[in-house]
């Protein structure tokens, strides 16, 4: 393992140094953490969101990525639904005009539900630059895709009439910065293949990072039609009569034997696709540093195994998912105290497994093979970060 020659902290004057490695890495991920990023409204106004609420979420997406990808697929797979549902209902005047961009407006809490006088019943649209009533926002309700597709189904009218270039208006974010979100990816992904493709060596750090380009990629895709909206934009009266949040049709298959089975691991194969396939990706990437030269054979084998450790908790927490459903299975799940979503079991050694691979991707630029440091020299006339 230590046959290659190391080197320690390589200043920049000399080539491609250890502080450029360590920029490169935490701009990427920063940038596509930001990119990709969107939150729920605020009902302060101006908005004001605790700091540890964004921190954890960006934590969360940067120590387990997967199970933001997962709730970036999910959204999406049920936002589409119900607005395959809307369309359908053909009775109602502007039912064909609903787009996935106002399924996820009403999943921000954007949409809310209050009780004010002299509304006349007529919906209340705020731009954002307008000064909205605190009273009027904290004596609200929020009103979910769930509950918007109830009001269609109880009084057959769409509850506000808002169009995609007005909620363009409202958005937070920029088109450029998903533009140097894909330019940094794209660099850093066209560096890495560039070394590999010259027989040079990729330290550890861009490893990792190469890792999570894939599931960001994925949740920019996923969440390209979610908007970010910060404060309430859209407030509907209450109506006197009351009615409960739709539920989509369940699917019936030829047979009641086929239908049940469907609807019992309905649940287990969404967390194998849209999360326990992506967690096995990003796992699995990162044994591409098997034949790197670690700086020790410890810090080689704790990598390697914390890498294995991690995907095959991936396989366990997806099988258990699958057994779950299983009626033999039942009472030993039982015994274990396992509801279906016991995550907890799972959760606290792969987090300590990542923690570990996180750690050592730093620390070893304390000694890093030599050709670490060589550069590509037609990488560097690529625009980046």
């Amino acid at each position: 393992m230590n046959a290659t020659m190391h080197t320690g902290w390589q200043p920049e004057p000399l080539g491609r140094g250890s502080m450029s490695i360590i920029w490169t890495c935490l701009s990427t991920l920063y940038i596509c953490v930001y990119a990709v990023h969107r939150e729920g409204v605020s009902l302060s106004y101006p908005a004001k969101k605790p700091f540890s609420d964004s921190v954890w979420e960006i934590l969360t997406t940067l120590i387990a990525p997967e199970y933001t990808c997962y709730e970036a697929l999910t959204e999406l797979r049920m936002v589409w639904e119900w607005k395959t549902w809307i369309r359908e209902q053909s009775d109602v005047d502007g039912a064909k005009d609903w787009t996935l961009t106002h399924g996820y407006l009403c999943q921000l809490g954007v949409v809310r539900r209050f009780k004010w006088p002299d509304t006349d019943g007529v919906p209340i649209s705020f731009s954002m630059h307008n000064k909205i009533n605190p009273e009027l926002v904290h004596g609200s309700e929020a009103m979910n895709i769930r509950h918007v597709a109830g009001y269609i189904e109880k009084y057959r009218e769409i509850p506000f009439r808002v169009s995609v270039a007005e909620i363009k208006k409202w958005n937070h974010t920029d088109s450029l910065v998903n533009l140097i979100a894909v330019v940094q990816t794209g660099w850093m992904s066209a560096q890495c293949l560039a070394r590999a493709v010259n027989g040079l060596e990729i330290s550890l750090l861009e490893v990792l990072t190469l890792s999570y380009i894939p599931l960001y990629f994925v949740m920019a895709v996923a969440w390209w039609k979610k908007p970010a909206i910060k404060h309430p934009a859209i407030f509907i009266p209450f109506r006197t009569d009351k009615y409960h949040p739709a539920t989509l049709p369940a699917l019936q298959l030829p047979g009641h034997r086929w239908t049940k089975w469907y609807h019992r691991f309905r649940k287990a194969a969404t967390i194998w696709c849209f999360g326990i396939f992506p967690g096995l990706v990003f796992c699995s990437m990162h044994l591409v540093a098997w034949h790197y030269s670690f700086p020790t054979r410890a810090e080689f084998l704790l990598w390697v195994s914390c890498s294995f450790t991690c995907i095959l908790f991936c396989l366990m927490y997806g099988a258990c998912f699958i057994l779950y459903h299983v009626p033999c299975f039942e009472d030993i799940f039982k015994f274990l105290h396992w509801s279906g979503g016991s995550e907890l079991w799972f959760a606290f050694p792969y987090m300590i497994c990542r923690l570990i691979v996180i750690t050592l991707a730093f620390v070893s630029l304390r000694s890093s093979p030599a050709g670490v440091f060589q550069t590509v020299n037609w990488v560097q006339s690529l625009i980046h970060i």
